[in-house]
């Protein structure tokens, strides 16, 4: 009975023993793992303000990046013409007006930029600037010809008077008719030849109030209707009227101190000297001009 009694004692303390021991390893286990836990979430927590710094940090960069690209964007189309227009007209068949992309190069080298096109397109072209005119694009409007297409630009600026829109400049190389430009017209000058088969000159049309000049080359020996918008020194004035119509003459590249002065005095075609052989009139040509 007593060896029973002792048994069961000695079974009892073992087992009391061994939960403790168990409970221990237990806690033992335990406390690792909370620790970890415990670092981690203070790890999160101090992480939480350095992410809250980061964060305007990058939506800064972000907003940096975005008006960096914004004020690109707006570089390009000013120079590519997103508010200004202009429009350089070839003649027959595009083969005979080459000066107009010469042109065009010219006024690429001041940082304005045309679209040169066939006289044929006149019609569209007017649509395309009453469309990008009334969408906003209120900037000046520029046109330029050569031969047919100096007939065209006259008769793309009517268009665009009878669709109320402004056109700042009309410059017309040997035209092969006389036409009007009316009100909706700024400036208007015409190049051409008195002595030649097509002698066309620009005439003052219904409500025309701007300025408009014809230019006489009949005595320049170098100048004939198949090169009029090819001269050196006519494309010179062409360009500095379309720069200064478009108001973008701070384009243009630098000029040295000391002939900043003259540069400035040249760029101004009424100041200009005539070629040789060259007569000017400002206005409606007289009686014995027009044929």
């Amino acid at each position: 009975m007593r060896s029973a009694v002792f048994l069961a004692g000695t079974a009892g303390v073992l087992l009391a023993v061994m939960t403790v021991c168990n409970s221990s390893q237990a806690q033992t286990s335990a406390t690792p793992q909370a620790s970890t836990a415990q670092a981690s979430a203070q790890q999160a927590s101090a992480a939480e303000p350095a992410a809250a710094e980061a964060k305007p940090a990058r939506v800064k960069t972000a907003r940096a990046a975005t008006a960096h690209s914004t004020r690109t964007a707006s570089h390009v189309v000013g120079q590519t013409g997103g508010n200004y227009q202009i429009y350089l007209l070839k003649g027959l068949a595009d083969i005979f007006s080459s000066g107009l992309d010469k042109l065009e190069l010219k006024l690429q080298a001041r940082g304005v930029v045309g679209k040169v096109a066939s006289h044929a397109s006149s019609d569209s072209l007017a649509d395309e600037a009453i469309a990008r005119y009334r969408a906003g694009m209120r900037g000046p409007i520029v046109i330029a010809g050569h031969s047919l297409g100096a007939d065209a630009a006259v008769s793309m600026s009517q268009r665009l008077n009878a669709a109320k829109v402004p056109v700042a400049l009309v410059i017309t190389f040997g035209p092969l008719g006389s036409f009007q430009v009316m009100g909706n017209v700024a400036k208007a000058v015409n190049y051409y030849q008195a002595n030649s088969a097509w002698h066309g000159q620009i005439l003052r049309g219904p409500g025309f109030r701007g300025s408009l000049t014809n230019i006489d080359l009949e005595n320049a020996a170098d100048i004939n209707h198949f090169n009029i918008e090819k001269a050196d020194r006519i494309q010179a004035a062409a360009v500095a009227q379309i720069v200064a119509a478009i108001g973008r003459g701070q384009h243009a590249p630098a000029k040295p101190a000391a002939t900043a002065g003259a540069a400035s005095e040249a760029a101004k075609p009424e100041a200009a000297a005539p070629a040789p052989g060259q007569k000017a009139a400002s206005g409606e040509p007289s009686a014995a001009k027009q044929n």
